[in-house]
This record gives C-alpha cells, structure tokens and sequence, in this order.
C-alpha cells in the first residue's frame, strides 16, 4: 500500500509540473498537419471506396447469401473484408479530429484534455482496427485446413496453435490499450499534439504490442508455411507419377481423376500462396510503423504525424486482405459495371421455366 502511495504521489508530481509549450524541432513540424491531412485524405477516400466495392459486390454476386455450408463461409469471410474498412474508416474520422484539435485547440490545460481524449479514441479504435485482417486471415487459413485435401494436416496441434493466435491476438491488443489510454500522457504544443516530455518515455505499450504481435505472427505465418512445405515436398514425387502416366499409350479413367484431383489441390495451394504472402505483408508494414514511430521519429513528432503513419499500416493491411480473394478486381473495380446476382438469378429462373414449358408443347 505504501508503495502504491508513493507511485500516485510521484504521478500527481509530475503531472503537477508546468508543461514547456515551446519546442525546438525541424520547422517541418509546424506544417507536417498538411502532410497528415493529405494523406488521411487520401486513405478515407480509399477505406471508404473498398467499403462500398465490398458492399456492392457481395449484393451483385449473391455472396452474402448463406444457403450452403460452402457459401455460409463464404459470407463470413466477405463479412471479415467489409468490416476492414468499415473500422479503418471510423480510425480515420478520429485521426481527422486530431489534426483539427492541433489546429485550433489552445495552448492550456483545455487544449491537453482535448488533445488526451482525441488519441485516446485513435489508439483504441487503431487496436480495433487491427483486428478484422488477422481475423480475416486466421479464418482463411481454417477454411484452408478444412479442404480435403488438408484435412489430414488439421491435427490437435494445428487446432492448438490456431486458437493459440485468437487469445494472444486479443490479450495483446487489450493490454496494450489499457496500458496507453489510462495514464494521462499527452499535451497541446507549438508543434500540435504531443507526448508529455516531463514524463518519462513509456514503451510499455509499444513493447506489448510488439511482443504479441511477433508471436502472434510467427504462428499464423507457420500455419500457412506448414502445408506449402509439405507440399514442397510431394511435389516433385507428383511429378515422377504424371510424367510415368504421360508415357502410356491409353489414358484411363483413373488418371484423368488423378489430374482433377491435382488441379484442385493446386487450386487449393495457390490460395495458401496468396494467404502468406498477404499474411507476410501484414506483418512487414506493422514492423514498419512501430519502427518508425518508436526508433525513428523524436518523441516531440506531432502526433497526427505518427497516427498517420499507423493508418497507412492499416491501409496496407486491408490491401493484403483484399488480394485474397480470387475477385479481387471485380471487388474493387466492379462498383459501377459489376454484374446484378438478382439480375442474372431471375433471367436463368426465367430461362429454367421457359425450358420446362417446352417441353410440355
């Protein structure tokens, strides 16, 4: 008790101490709110275009429909991609709010708690903002363990490391939340918006989130990684067969099921490829942010300039997420002449029955 005495009385001192408003730093800083206005700028209009081709294309193509076991995991993962943007947008609005905070909030007590709230809100809306691509990702890789021809390999420790992913997934982006929205750390300056420089620097969050999200990472890049090896190493005893199978004469029933076999596990492998490789660049522009923001830029950097720099992470996120889908550029370009499901549903209906007409005349 003593001790925890003592902490909140070395809080209450330091939070005490008159703030310097005043900082010396690259004249860059006084006008980086334009770059981070252009940029969020740039990034809403591009949340809020994927936001509406998900929509769009999941009403024209029928995606959401749920009328099978195959299309009910189909619609969930269309419903794992819109909510992708959806999230990243409301992440922006408040990225947007802080640049407009740093621009006509006061250099007093009143601006600081303007300042504390608006990126309060970022951090907690960018932990969720993280979540639907790795959610997207770890569903994608159940549904590719669930194929027959991976079912063999969706063994307990598979199924163990899985669900390992989706409790280190959230136990980090709660703590590390928790961790930066509870102390009071961020003041109005000359620069706009920045960390308490009376305070010592604070990583605890920025290490948490590292540490989960390596190890986080690391499974599901394993997950993914596990059956490409495996099929690696079949492939070239596939070859051999194919290759012995060519040299007959007469090609039996049993070899042509062999070949569809074959092209639907490439099929299968193919989709595991673009998964890794999406999952890969999740990975590399999340290490570049926290990189940035915690190595490179000083500690008086405007904070709509490091929050934008998280948003460009989470912007590239969503683009991985989108490369996942076969579709991927009827989702995007498909707004304005994508195909109507309902359309093309009531014309073969339609054809159905005037095919059955006939053949009572």
């Amino acid at each position: 008790m003593r001790l925890k005495m003592t902490s909140l009385g070395n809080v209450s001192d330091t939070l005490s101490l008159p703030l310097n408003r005043t900082y010396d730093g690259p004249e860059f800083f006084k006008r980086s709110w334009i770059l981070a206005q252009i940029l969020n700028s740039v990034l809403t209009i591009g949340a809020a275009w994927t936001l509406i081709a998900f929509v769009s294309y999941g009403t024209r193509h029928g995606k959401w429909n749920r009328t099978n076991k195959r299309r009910s995991k189909t619609a969930t993962l269309m419903i794992l991609g819109t909510i992708c943007p959806s999230t990243l947008v409301l992440r922006l609005l408040t990225t947007q709010a802080l640049i407009i905070v740093e621009k006509l909030a006061t250099l007093d007590s009143d601006g600081d708690n303007a300042c504390e709230v608006v990126v309060d809100c970022s951090v907690l809306l960018f932990s969720l903002s993280t979540l639907p691509a790795y959610f997207f990702l770890w569903y994608r890789q159940r549904m590719l363990y669930s194929q027959p021809s991976l079912k063999h390999l969706n063994t307990k420790v598979v199924r163990f490391f899985s669900w390992t992913f989706i409790v280190l997934l959230l136990l980090g982006g709660s703590s590390s939340a928790f961790i930066s929205t509870i102390p009071v750390t961020y003041q109005m300056s000359n620069f706009g918006c920045v960390q308490r420089m009376q305070k010592p620097p604070n990583y605890k969050a920025n290490y948490i989130t590292a540490l989960t999200l390596i190890i986080s990472q690391l499974i599901l890049f394993g997950l993914f990684c596990h059956p490409l090896r495996l099929h690696k190493q079949s492939s070239g005893s596939i070859r051999r067969h194919s290759s012995k199978a060519s040299t007959k004469s007469r090609v039996t029933n049993s070899t042509k099921q062999e070949k569809k076999k074959e092209k639907k596990d490439e099929r299968v492998y193919n989709a595991i490829k673009s998964a890794t490789i999406s999952m890969g660049i999740c990975v590399l522009s999340d290490i570049f942010a926290v990189v940035m923001v915690t190595v490179v830029l000083k500690r008086n950097t405007p904070l709509s300039l490091t929050r934008s720099l998280y948003d460009f992470s989470l912007f590239v996120n969503l683009i991985a997420v989108i490369f996942c889908f076969d579709d991927f550029e009827k989702i995007l370009f498909g707004v304005c002449t994508g195909t109507d499901y309902n359309k093309v549903r009531r014309q073969s209906s339609a054809a159905r029955t005037h095919t059955a007409t006939s053949s009572f005349m």
